[in-house]
């Protein structure tokens, strides 16, 4: 029961410093001209660094859940309707 408390008193604490940081970051008056330039040349680095990776991620887990689906599909002699079920999966 102990670690359980603790646990959830750790984890409000996450949850409200990201709160906090939520409402600083949309407020106006937090940003100056320069540390809105270095926050998003941040950004644009950043997302550069990673965004190769995720969109390999993406392609290949749907390229693996399309072909399940019409796999499955057409084992069930419903090869008409794996369009419709590739359409609902993704």
């Amino acid at each position: 029961m102990g670690t359980t408390l603790a646990w959830i008193r750790g984890w409000s604490g996450v949850v409200r410093l990201a709160l906090v940081l939520a409402a600083l970051g949309v407020s106006a008056s937090s940003y100056t001209a320069r540390l809105r330039t270095t926050a998003l040349r941040q950004l644009y680095f950043t997302v550069g660094q990673v965004i190769v990776l995720f969109l390999l991620f993406s392609t290949l887990l749907s390229v693996i859940l399309t072909t399940i689906t019409v796999q499955t599909a057409r084992e069930y002699g419903l090869g008409l309707y794996a369009l419709e079920l590739v359409f609902r999966v993704l």
